[in-house]
């Protein structure tokens, strides 16, 4: 800047929306009671605990980082520091991004490895302003994950959930940084 001081662009994952839930408190400084919230949401199963499973996959998987280990420890290095954030975020709450394996993300959810090969990706641009990859997950199954700008990824979604609308606004009012993560499930064909 032209003060010569030095100025940090740190981002930290600190609330989310998932399952008609609000995640994490502002001003805690950390997802830690977020992420203890949303694993207990996760391993209660049903249906809220298999969405907070996909949005936790698709922070975890719909990224460009580069796991590195420095002496065992992990550490995530990205292109922007959101992408670290979400990344870490996902660790946080027990998905793990560990390491990439040719066209394959592995997590370790909860203790346990999973493999999520990717099939396609758009990449994140200043168009588009949205990432998307086609995924193969553990279970066979086939996914287009999404995360990008709100008002992109709201606009382009199924249904409208007026409950998501007003946690967005609900955050960004508090001054967050807000994006929306989406998925739909596809059949081979």
């Amino acid at each position: 800047d032209k003060t010569g001081t030095l100025t940090q662009n740190i981002m930290r994952f600190m609330r989310c929306s998932c399952a008609g839930i609000t995640f994490g408190e502002l001003g805690s400084g950390t997802f830690a009671t977020g992420a203890s919230q949303m694993r207990k949401v996760r391993q209660e199963g049903g249906e809220n605990g298999k969405k907070c499973e996909l949005f936790l996959v698709t922070m975890a998987v719909a990224h460009t980082v580069v796991p590195e280990y420095d002496n065992g420890k992990l550490i995530y290095q990205a292109e922007s520091p959101d992408e670290a954030a979400l990344v870490q975020g996902a660790a946080d709450a027990g998905v793990k991004f560990i390491r990439r394996d040719s066209n394959k993300v592995i997590l370790e959810c909860d203790g346990k490895e999973q493999a999520w090969e990717i099939l396609a990706t758009n990449v994140f641009n200043s168009t588009r302003k949205r990432m998307s990859v086609v995924v193969l997950s553990p279970d066979g199954k086939y996914h287009l994950l999404i995360k990008g700008a709100d008002n992109i990824v709201f606009d382009r979604a199924v249904s409208k959930d007026s409950v998501l609308d007003s946690h967005v606004t609900e955050f960004a009012t508090q001054g967050l940084r807000t994006l929306l993560l989406a998925y739909i499930d596809l059949t081979e064909g």
